[in-house]
C-alpha cells in the first residue's frame, strides 16, 4: 500500500510539482549565493590588484621624476661651482692688481696706460650713475636740495661738503671722487634743473591742493568762457585775488578758455568775488554760468552787507530839549 504522503501525491501531483519546485529552487539559491560570493571573493583580489598596479605606477613615476630633478639640479650645482670659481679667480686677479697700484703709488710711481684708462672708466662710470640717481630723483616731488643728497647717499654714495661750500661726491664701491656741481642731470646744470624740479612740484602742490577745494561739498562753482587769452587770464587773476579758488583753466576744443571757479561763502570776500562776477557778466567775450541759487544767495549777501554799511553810516539820532 502507498504511504499517506505518496498516495495525497498521487491523488495530487500538481502539489508534488510544487514542492519539487521549492526544493529545487532553493537548493538553485544556494548555488547561486556560492558563486556570487567567489565572484565577489574574485572581484575583491582584483581590484587589490589594480590598485597595487596603478600605485606601482604612480611610485614609478614619482622615481623617474625625482631621478630628473636630481640630475637637474646636480647640473645646476656644476654650473654654480664654474660661475664661484671664475669669480674667484677673477676676484684674486682684481685683488693683485689692487696691490700692485697701492704699492707703485706709495712709490711715486706713474700708473700705466693701461690701469690710468681703467681708472678713468671707474670714475665716469661711478659719475653716469650719480646722474641717473638725480635724474630719476629730480622727477619726483622735490621741494629741497637734501632729496639728492639722500638719494646719493642711498644709492651707495658718500658726500662731504668742504668749507668752501663745495659738496664732493665719492662713490663707496669705486672710491670715485668728484664734485656734485660737476653733475650735469639731462645735460643742464645741477642748480638749474633742481631749481626747474622744485618750481614745478610747488605748481603741482598748489594745484593739488585747489582741486582739494573744489571738491568741498559746500563749495558753489562758476564757469566762465573766454574768447580772449588776456580776457581769461584778467579775470582769473581777479578772481584769485577776490579769494576764490581758481582750480583750472583749460582750452576748448571751439579754442575758447574755459576757466573753474570755485569758492565758499565767506562775509569777508564774498562782495569782491561777487562785484568780479558782475563785471565779467558785462563784459563783452565773458561768459558766466552759475548755479541760480548760489548766484541769489551772492545777491542776498550783497544787499545785507549794503544795508549793514548804510545802518553804520547814519548819524546816531539823540533826543532834543526845546525851550
Amino acid at each position: 500500500m502507498l504511504g499517506e504522503k505518496k498516495w495525497r501525491e498521487h491523488l495530487n501531483p500538481q502539489a508534488y510539482i510544487e514542492r519539487e519546485l521549492a526544493r529545487m529552487n532553493e537548493h538553485l539559491a544556494r548555488q547561486v549565493g556560492l558563486v556570487n560570493a567567489k565572484l565577489a571573493e574574485v572581484a575583491t583580489v582584483a581590484t587589490a590588484n589594480t590598485l597595487e598596479h596603478e600605485r606601482a605606477k604612480i611610485l614609478e613615476k614619482q622615481l623617474a621624476t625625482s631621478k630628473k630633478t636630481q640630475q637637474q639640479t646636480a647640473a645646476a650645482l656644476e654650473q654654480t661651482k664654474q660661475e664661484l670659481a671664475a669669480k674667484i679667480a677673477a676676484l684674486q686677479k682684481q685683488e693683485k692688481l689692487y696691490a700692485q697700484v697701492v704699492v707703485r703709488t706709495a712709490q711715486g710711481e706713474a700708473l700705466s696706460p693701461a690701469l690710468r684708462q681703467w681708472a678713468t672708466r671707474a670714475q665716469e662710470q661711478s659719475r653716469q650713475k650719480a646722474t641717473t640717481v638725480i635724474e630719476q630723483t629730480l622727477r619726483g616731488p622735490v621741494t629741497e636740495l637734501k632729496q639728492v643728497y639722500t638719494a646719493l647717499q642711498q644709492n651707495g654714495y658718500a658726500l662731504q661738503e668742504l668749507a668752501t661750500g663745495q659738496v664732493l661726491v665719492r662713490g663707496q664701491q669705486s672710491q670715485a671722487l668728484f664734485a656734485l656741481d660737476s653733475l650735469q642731470p639731462n645735460g643742464y646744470p645741477l642748480a638749474e634743473q633742481l631749481q626747474q624740479a622744485i618750481t614745478r612740484t610747488q605748481r603741482e602742490q598748489e594745484q593739488a591742493r585747489k582741486h582739494a577745494l573744489a571738491q568741498d561739498p559746500r563749495a558753489a562753482h562758476v564757469r566762465l568762457l573766454a574768447a580772449d587769452t588776456e580776457q581769461a587770464h584778467y579775470f582769473a587773476c581777479a578772481l584769485e585775488q577776490a579769494g576764490a579758488n581758481v582750480w583750472q583753466v583749460q582750452r576748448l576744443p571751439d579754442h575758447q578758455l574755459e576757466v573753474r571757479v570755485s569758492y565758499c561763502f565767506d562775509w569777508h570776500t564774498i562782495e569782491a568775488i561777487s562785484q568780479t562776477l558782475t563785471q565779467g557778466r558785462r563784459t563783452p567775450g565773458i561768459v558766466v554760468e552759475e548755479d541760480r541759487a548760489n548766484q541769489t544767495a551772492r545777491y542776498t549777501a550783497l544787499r545785507t552787507l549794503e544795508r549793514e554799511r548804510t545802518r553804520e553810516q547814519q548819524p546816531e539820532q539823540g533826543h532834543g530839549f526845546s525851550l
